[in-house]
């Protein structure tokens, strides 16, 4: 898999390596984790360089590591379940294509409260993505 940053892929159609996430609202979360959360970071961290090395994605959401939300939007929890909260990467196929190998990464959060907090932006950003592609 690879992974493109939302918006970077409006301004670069870029494709970055998990050793340059450019900046914005994921690479401010994973620094939130890196500081005040160091072992879910480095979860976070494993999990997402084990997804860079595959191209099939069932097996994760059998194990509900990835579940479909619905019109195209999906999240990665990492890890399913935890105590204090789990991290949440929300994102979409390229073009909508669960086929594709690359993922657009939209938004994410460390989720510890009942509501999810951002994924009504994930869903905002997946309908300007929608009308990007169209």
């Amino acid at each position: 898999m690879q992974f493109v940053f939302y918006p970077d892929l409006i301004e670069h159609e870029a494709v970055f390596p998990l050793s340059r996430i450019p900046n914005g609202v994921i690479a401010k979360e994973l620094q939130f984790l890196l500081e005040k959360q160091t072992k879910l970071y480095v979860t976070v961290k494993k999990f997402l360089i084990e997804l860079e090395k595959v191209t099939d994605l069932p097996i994760y959401y059998k194990s509900e590591h990835l579940r479909d939300l619905g019109d195209g939007l999906h999240e990665m929890r990492i890890p399913k379940k935890r105590r204090g909260g789990v991290f949440r990467l929300y994102f979409c196929y390229h073009n909508l294509d669960v086929k594709s190998d690359v993922l657009i990464l939209l938004d994410a959060e460390l989720k510890h409260k009942k509501k999810p907090q951002r994924m009504d932006i994930a869903r905002d950003k997946l309908k300007k993505y929608k009308d990007l592609i169209r």
